[in-house]
């Protein structure tokens, strides 16, 4: 039920976002004394950095020079780790992409049901808190079918995450809070295309309020 979510310990699909937004904190941009380090750095942290700010910006909205304070690399580093600015995005998104099928996955072992788990992860919408949406489907939006590469990896992304859904579904009927006679991947498609739609429109600036009616239309169509 809807009015137990906010209670609820927040999703694992929101630590990604903290993380980020963390790390920016406690390492500021602005540090142009560093950009000629030479290239003995983190790959990890650059990616975060680099991630943080298409993210925020889009690919169009970020130049190099932000890039390169982001991440403290030189042009040269940056080149020579990543080829490119798209080769960066590109990498940006397997790790978003990654990260978060990992974490999804995790939670769902670890979860008490399978409907334990699908409420866990709308209880994110419920707080009323700001955020950049999903950055797969922010990449999706700016790039649409113009750039082949973009779009394999955003069919990807969106393929792991409905199979987590529907390993939940599953769960969840076997569990005997969802009917067995139901279409477990059409479930899964309605929950991915569900959370999409609610993080844009929680990166709207939609209402608590209305982020909270439509998660409880989510779970009592699935759950009643």
């Amino acid at each position: 039920m809807l009015c137990n979510l906010g209670n609820r310990l927040s999703s694992p699909l929101a630590l990604l976002d903290r993380s980020v937004l963390y790390y920016e904190r406690t390492h500021p941009t602005d540090c142009s004394s560093h950009l000629n380090r030479p290239l003995a750095f983190d790959p990890d942290i650059a990616l975060d950095q680099a991630m943080h700010l298409f993210w925020e910006r889009g690919y169009e909205g970020t130049s190099l020079q932000d890039l390169l304070r982001a991440t403290h690399l030189s042009k040269s580093s940056l080149y020579q780790r990543f080829g490119s600015k798209h080769a960066l995005l590109l990498e940006t998104i397997r790790r978003y992409r990654d990260e978060i099928s990992s974490r999804m996955d995790a939670a769902l072992a670890a979860s008490p049901t399978g409907r334990a788990f699908i409420e866990d992860v709308f209880s994110e919408f419920t707080g009323g808190a700001a955020e950049n949406g999903c950055f797969v489907l922010n990449c999706a939006s700016e790039f649409a079918q113009r750039d082949s590469e973009v779009a394999e990896l955003v069919t990807g992304g969106l393929a792991q995450f409905e199979a987590i859904f529907e390993a939940a579904v599953r769960r969840a009927q076997q569990e005997g809070d969802i009917g067995q006679g139901r279409d477990a991947k059409a479930l899964a498609r309605y929950l991915v295309s569900s959370r999409s739609g609610l993080k844009t429109m929680a990166k709207a600036g939609a209402e608590p309020r209305t982020m909270q009616d439509i998660v409880g239309t989510v779970l009592h169509t699935l759950f009643g």
